[in-house]
């Protein structure tokens, strides 16, 4: 079956070897879907468009757009000469997103190497209140990108099963420290829906995560992150909608962790003091790690846990975070006030 949205639909009849419905034509312009039974090539024959020949109407809200160029662009480079509007986003079903700044696109979709490919169909969300013309540019004259963003190593997403995408725009926080370096993953009843790496995002200062979760409307979403090589369940969970993006770039939703916690004494602690650290019998303490965190979320020090479950002290006043993991991937957090 192949469907557009506002032009109708064709089901394919095998019994005739004709396509039946009200979808009357194919226009460069728009993106379609595609329902197949089995897994299959589909040819599409035709002539090269000219995109100044074939401009894009954009409306308030979501567009589906095609992408009429014969050659691979960057997103940068493709709306060269397109004034978007602060909160705009341009969506992929394989390669991501990314939402304008202001200045600029960030996310997944405007990092270096991706690029949009002829083929494929695209989801344009405008904010602007009047409808405006997108054409394609083939000047190759934009920004090409700076930020590199690695592909998931830990867990892979195969949502071809599925229509929809969800975009979740996140900051994670792990025992109330913002996390940079992870790998942050999308579920539905165990199963993987998405997962990226994260973004540092200049104009912010901060680290996100531009994630694209697969599924339908209604289902329950939870998330877990890879941190420092263990894995960490969020305590979020969200109702998967189509419709509606989860946070952005301004307002992002932040995901916490539910990581386990652990007693420390005395704490207060004197400063230079040592410290006692009270472990669940499930912990194998044998080489376990200790992080300390400042309480700007700084690492201020890295070092294996005593044979005596000790941290030695710490010579500065203040409110610091602990955590410490084991051999196993189980990560316990603790908080110390030093006096």
């Amino acid at each position: 079956q192949i469907t557009s949205k506002g032009y109708g639909f064709d089901q394919y009849n095998p019994n005739n070897s004709n396509w039946i419905g009200n979808l009357n034509s194919i226009a460069v312009e728009n993106k379609y879907r595609i329902q197949t039974n089995n897994a299959c090539q589909i040819a599409i024959t035709g002539n090269n468009a000219i995109p100044a020949e074939h401009p894009i109407t954009l409306n308030k809200g979501a567009n589906w757009i095609g992408y009429p160029l014969a050659t691979e662009s960057t997103l940068n480079d493709a709306l060269a000469d397109f004034s978007p509007e602060t909160g705009d986003r341009f969506e992929s079903k394989n390669d991501g997103f990314a939402e304008y700044s202001g200045t600029k696109w960030i996310g997944t979709l405007a990092a270096t190497g991706k690029t949009l490919k002829p083929g494929q169909g695209y989801i344009y969300r405008s904010k602007a209140d009047d409808s405006k013309q997108l054409v394609y540019s083939a000047s190759g004259k934009g920004d090409k990108g700076t930020v590199q963003v690695d592909e998931p190593s830990f867990w892979k997403a195969d949502n071809t099963a599925f229509a929809d995408i969800m975009c979740v725009t996140a900051l994670v926080e792990i025992d109330g420290i913002a996390s940079d370096d992870i790998e942050l993953a999308a579920f539905v009843d165990g199963q993987c829906r998405g997962a990226v790496r994260m973004i540092y995002v200049e104009s912010l200062k901060q680290h996100l995560a531009f994630l694209t979760v697969g599924g339908n409307d209604g289902e329950t979403v939870s998330f877990k992150a890879l941190a420092n090589g263990n894995v960490v369940e969020l305590e979020e969970t969200e109702r998967f909608s189509a419709a509606e993006a989860l946070g952005s770039l301004n307002r992002p939703v932040v995901l916490h962790s539910t990581s386990g916690t652990f007693t420390l004494f005395p704490n207060p602690a004197e400063r230079g003091e040592q410290v006692q650290v009270a472990l669940p019998d499930s912990f194998d303490a044998e080489n376990a790690t200790v992080e300390v965190f400042n309480a700007l979320g700084a690492r201020v020090r890295t070092e294996l846990l005593a044979d005596d479950k000790s941290v030695s002290g710490l010579l500065a006043a203040g409110v610091y975070t602990l955590r410490i993991s084991d051999q196993k991937g189980l990560v316990l957090f603790g908080k110390l006030v030093v006096r």
